[in-house]
């Protein structure tokens, strides 16, 4: 079978090894948009960066986490399965006091933020929703996955945090 890694993994390389910057990048796709500005040469550039990529993960370099697709269908839709629990209004979870806790100490609690890859942009919980196990289960493959998720806090160490209400 082919080599698989994140968009986020391949975005990173084009910018670090081939000085391509993309648009953005998610967990199976990459953007890269162009302007009447680009020239030919730069879509050559690009070419040339892509089938250089793809040589060297046929060659057994590992150039990022290797995604599984049947494990990341599986986290979206336990994420998204059923309706989260609200236990305050959005309004009133963002007005008050903010804990930060891990993801497995989220569950039960109440979300003072936010959180959601981008892209697309669609959030795995909103403010006032309860974290429950598929979500943060989600949150931290979709993390170790190397995609951006919005709302997420992090330590020095690189040590996951969520925003939680108290």
């Amino acid at each position: 079978t082919r080599n698989r890694m994140s968009g986020s993994d391949l975005a990173r390389v084009l910018r670090d090894d081939y000085r391509i910057e993309t648009e953005c990048a998610g967990l199976s796709h990459v953007l890269a948009l162009s302007s009447v500005m680009d020239s030919a040469q730069g879509f050559k550039r690009l070419g040339a960066a892509l089938c250089d990529i793809d040589g060297r993960l046929d060659a057994g370099e590992r150039l990022g986490k290797e995604i599984n697709p049947d494990r990341v269908k599986e986290l979206l839709s336990k994420a998204f399965a059923e309706k989260r629990k609200a236990a305050l209004s959005p309004q009133e979870a963002l007005l008050r006091t903010v804990s930060r806790v891990s993801p497995d100490e989220a569950v039960g609690r109440i979300a003072a933020d936010y959180i959601l890859p981008y892209p697309p942009g669609v959030p795995f919980i909103a403010p006032g929703e309860v974290f429950d196990e598929a979500v943060t289960d989600a949150i931290s493959g979709f993390s170790d996955a190397g995609v951006d998720i919005k709302g997420l806090k992090t330590d020095c160490d690189g040590n996951i945090f969520l925003s939680v209400v108290g």
